[in-house]
């Protein structure tokens, strides 16, 4: 059984909170999919797969999920967020809470939120979101009572008063969510061992940045070293922004200046119209031909064509699509975007990732384990996250796993 169970809504997501417990040797994996409900590890990061859906849909498929991989006592659940609240965030963490306390002795539990992400310049004060010191807009509280909880805000003084288990404690009949604080590294650890002293009757809700306090706040214990990770081949690396975030679009300009790494850029018109389009088949072999040279490829969606937000899910599975047959010329992937991310991780036949270090905070390197048995060395990246040369020093870290 889990010692931790992660719910998040998207891969990228999942990924960097589970990898924020394996780098302090906590045995931890990520999975696609709720298969992976009784695996052997102490920390379980699931995909929903809801950052695109409808708010209702959203809520039930986070509930179901709470509920079917939920186990029993002493198992802590922490609901990620993304760390400048986009997707279904209310919703989300009011459904998690009301499926937690449907379950044996949990019907007192209250969630203790907090977004902040200080080693990536997400910080929060007075339940707002700061970005490099912008305020950014959306209002956690906010969202949390429109989702019908009733929320009170913890600020920095209480965070670091020292006495912040004790007033949870306290006032948790008061409020159904919490949301704190927090500017440091510090404020954190005190939110977390805060919301460690309620044990399975707190839900813990943040990004990757509490989840680096989890170990410590939790006491858990490091699982023995499983030895150097050696990838299973070498061969050129594929690497895939579908994110159309500004800064993963930079990233990528700054990649694409290096001589030795190929760009293929994919027209969103061309991946919708499918196989049977010449634009597709073009593109298919200009990148296996490309790959079977041995040249690093990076694939780009076409910046010059507007895209509908909605239509997301369906241009990360076309693209994943296009790119499957490359699966068994390539040593690496690195897939920026949570749904690029899963989309193509799916087309490759990945159920599971085990992640073993960041390449930076917020980036975590793992192992994928593919249905015919093959073990790729994959780093996800959600698109807002890292600086323009994040892209540049994540092919470092992959290229450098091959020597």
């Amino acid at each position: 059984m889990a010692r931790i169970l992660i719910v998040a809504d998207d891969l990228s997501g999942a990924a960097d909170c589970a990898v924020a417990c394996a780098v302090e040797g906590i045995d931890s994996l990520v999975a696609l999919n709720e298969a992976a409900g009784d695996a052997d590890a102490d920390v379980l990061a699931l995909d929903a797969n809801t950052r695109a859906m409808a708010p209702h849909e959203a809520a039930t498929e986070t509930a179901r999920l709470v509920r079917s991989c939920a186990r029993g006592d002493g198992q802590i659940l922490f609901k990620k967020l993304d760390s400048t609240l986009r997707g279904n965030i209310g919703v989300e963490v009011a459904a998690a809470l009301e499926a937690w306390r449907s379950l044996a002795h949990r019907s007192s539990a209250i969630v203790v939120a907090a977004p902040a992400f200080p080693a990536t310049g997400r910080t929060t004060i007075g339940g707002r979101l700061w970005l490099d010191g912008v305020r950014l807009e959306p209002d956690l509280p906010e969202m949390l009572e429109a989702a019908g909880l009733q929320t009170g805000r913890i600020g920095l003084e209480a965070v670091r008063s020292g006495r912040l288990p004790a007033f949870l404690q306290t006032n948790a009949s008061a409020c159904t969510a919490f949301v704190c604080d927090a500017q440091t590294e510090a404020d954190l650890r005190s939110i977390a061992e805060a919301a460690a002293s309620l044990q399975d009757s707190a839900i813990w809700a943040g990004s990757a940045g509490l989840a680096r306090c989890l170990p410590a706040a939790l006491n858990l214990s490091r699982c023995a070293d499983r030895g150097a990770v050696v990838p299973a081949r070498d061969g050129p690396v594929l690497i895939v922004v579908g994110s159309l975030a500004g800064l993963s679009r930079s990233q990528a300009a700054v990649l694409s200046a290096t001589n030795d790494v190929a760009v293929i850029t994919l027209r969103p018109r061309a991946l919708l119209a499918g196989p049977r389009a010449e634009e597709w088949r073009d593109s298919q072999d200009l990148l296996v031909r490309t790959l079977a040279g041995g040249r690093d490829v990076l694939i780009l969606l076409a910046a010059e064509e507007r895209v509908d937000p909605g239509m997301a899910p369906r241009l990360c599975s076309a693209a994943a699509s296009l790119i499957a047959p490359c699966r068994a010329g390539i040593g690496g992937l690195i897939l920026t975007g949570g749904e690029t991310a899963r989309a193509v991780l799916a087309a490759f036949g990945v159920q599971f990732l085990v992640p073993f270090r960041e390449v930076e905070p917020g980036v975590p390197f793992a192992l994928a384990s593919t249905d015919h048995g093959e073990r790729l060395p994959v780093i996800t990246k959600a698109g807002a996250f890292g600086d323009p040369d994040t892209l540049v020093r994540c092919r470092g870290a992959m290229r450098n796993l091959f020597r």
